[in-house]
Formats: C-alpha cells, structure tokens, sequence
C-alpha cells in the first residue's frame, strides 16, 4: 500500500515539476523573446502596438469598436517630419500625441471619428519620429503635455 501511494506521489511530483518549468518557460519566450512594446511617461507603462510599415500605418486604428484602457498604437516612422493624420473609418475618439526622436512630446491633439467621405486632417505643430494613439482625453486625464518626455520599449 505504502508503495502505491509513494509512486502516485512521486508522479504527481513529476507532474508538478514539469507543468512548473513548462509555465516558466512560457512566459519567460512572451515576456523576453518574443517581448512587448510599451510607452513610459513618469511611472506609468502602456502596452503598445507598433505600426512600422506603411501597410500597418495606414490601417491604424480604423474599424476598431474600442482600445483597451492600457492597450495603445504607435506608430514609427523612418525619419522625423511633419505627419498628418486623419481619421477616416476610426470609430472611435483619439488623443494623437507626436514625438520627436529624442522621445519628446511635440504636438497634442484629440481627434473625433469620422466615417465620411471628407474626414478633418489633424496637422501637428512640428516634426515627429513616432506617433502615439490614445483613448481621447487619456493624456489630459495621466497630464501628459507638450515638451514631456516618453520612454520606448519597442520590439
């Protein structure tokens, strides 16, 4: 009897261990290799999507019902210049928070959606290396401002 339990014991053990390093492991490959893009400003981290070519730039956040609360898109471009954006098929309110390469803010504006034909064109007030979409108001709400600067982790 004492062996039966001492083997279900030991495979139970056996069990434990491998399911144990299989979850490290896991989260170690999403957290380290594979890694996540996030945006810092003072104590706050948000997780970002990174729009890098011109394909991913141009869909943006169009035909999305919502963003996620700590879940926001950057977009990065090549070299630092005066990008427009607007808001054609974007359902829903943005802050657009430009930064130049040095990771300061240059340029804040909120953004309505817009469905139509004609949609506004929103032209920053300088030249930017990344573009960061936000839930509208979020960066009056965290006293995000112009001249603050953002930290980047981008994979």
């Amino acid at each position: 009897m004492k062996k039966i339990k001492s083997k279900k014991f030991k495979q139970s053990l056996v069990f434990l261990i491998t399911f144990l390093i299989v979850y490290i492991l896991w989260r170690f490959m999403f957290k380290y290799i594979i890694g996540v893009s996030k945006v810092c400003y003072n104590k706050w981290c948000f997780i970002v999507e990174v729009a890098k070519t011109d394909k991913e730039r141009q869909k943006g956040l169009m035909d999305r019902q919502e963003m996620k609360k700590n879940k926001w898109m950057i977009f990065v471009f090549d070299e630092e210049k005066n990008y427009s954006f607007w808001m054609k098929d974007t359902l829903i309110s943005l802050d657009i928070i430009r930064i130049d390469s040095l990771g300061k803010i240059v340029d804040i504006q909120t953004a309505s959606p817009c469905d139509a034909t004609l949609c506004p064109t929103y032209i920053p007030q300088g030249n930017a290396k990344y573009v960061l979409e936000i839930n509208a108001w979020m960066a009056e709400k965290k006293w995000i401002k112009i001249w603050d600067n953002l930290t980047f982790k981008l994979k």
